[in-house]
């Protein structure tokens, strides 16, 4: 397994995810749509994109970010559809 993998597994921001004070199920629901991620029926599921997407976005400080997020900091959210278009016109 690669460090990263490994790293982003045992990371603490899903054991901040899984505090149902924090994000109950309608939270989960909202910040899914806040940060353009498609919804999915299962909430562990959901968590763990929620994680992901702070991973690919925040590398250097996931945990933190999703912290100030929740705490009412904005930020720019990157549109993901926009990256992958730029990479394949850079393809072409």
């Amino acid at each position: 397994m690669r460090l990263r993998r490994i790293t982003e597994r045992d990371h603490p921001i899903h054991k901040y995810l899984l505090d149902k004070e924090v994000f109950s199920n309608a939270i989960i629901k909202e910040l899914l749509t806040d940060l353009n991620i498609s919804f999915k029926t299962d909430y562990q599921r959901m968590r763990n994109y929620i994680a992901k997407y702070f991973f690919e976005n925040f590398p250097n400080a996931p945990l933190t970010a999703l912290v100030n997020y929740m705490n009412g900091e904005k930020f720019e959210i990157p549109d993901l559809n926009a990256n992958s278009k730029d990479n394949s016109s850079e393809n072409i």
